[in-house]
């Protein structure tokens, strides 16, 4: 049975080139990719922080994976691709999961997608010219075949989780959304995050105040790692 996959990718408009992208050493392209840091302090987490070293992949792309869980690849282009397994073992993790259903945990959502966005924002130094815009997309897969994915609103214990309220699937098997976003926005890498999570929601129809762990600063909705930490 094929897993659900929750995948996201960032690609430049405008033809692009990562400098030095082959070079080893601190300071590369590669040492950020191995060595990515992560925000959230509390526990192992679901971030980008794999401890492995990065692999040439089709002599095109460096590539970390963590086991069959999550796969990470970055191209010279400054093409970025994150597939992360949607099931009980990595981002639905938790005790509310039965055999039909499967529910998106969303601290995991959350820092997983926060640190797509926080890592493609370190890279932007790395263009050789950089981008004006960045395309962004989401594809969720197979989350309709066997155990439906789901997602709740709210925060995990709050009344929605406890009592299974307002849990929502999609209305299809696949599902593919995208939109662009200006450099000077995907440099801020919470609010990126917020807008990739709000796109999310929305595919599964969930209107924006279903998305916890989020703050409005200067009138802008950010992902806040000041509540996620305490999770």
């Amino acid at each position: 049975m094929a897993r659900p996959k929750y995948v996201l990718s960032a690609a430049p408009n405008e033809p692009c080139a990562l400098k030095n992208f082959y070079s080893d050493g601190e300071g590369t392209i590669r040492y950020l990719f191995e060595h990515p840091g992560k925000e959230r302090k509390s526990g192992s987490g679901w971030n980008f922080n794999t401890q492995s070293q990065a692999e040439l992949v089709n002599g095109e792309a460096l590539g970390i994976r963590l086991g069959d869980d999550l796969s990470l690849r970055l191209y010279e282009d400054g093409v970025f691709v994150m597939i992360a397994s949607s099931d009980d073992d990595y981002l639905c993790w938790g005790r509310y999961n039965d055999k039909e259903i499967l529910r998106l945990n969303p601290v995991a959502i959350t820092e997983i997608t926060q640190s797509f966005a926080a890592f493609y924002s370190k890279i932007l130094p790395s263009f050789e010219e950089g981008p004006k815009t960045i395309r962004f997309q989401i594809n969720l897969i197979n989350f309709l075949e066997g155990p439906k994915v789901q997602l709740l609103p709210g925060e995990v214990e709050s009344i929605y989780w406890s009592i299974n309220r307002e849990g929502k699937f999609l209305d299809i098997n696949n599902k593919i959304d995208k939109f662009d976003l200006p450099i000077d926005t995907v440099k801020d890498y919470n609010k990126t995050a917020y807008l990739l999570i709000e796109r999310l929601y929305r595919m599964f129809n969930h209107l924006p105040d279903a998305i916890p762990y989020t703050v409005i600063e200067n009138n802008v909705k950010r992902i806040s790692m000041e509540f996620l930490n305490k999770k």
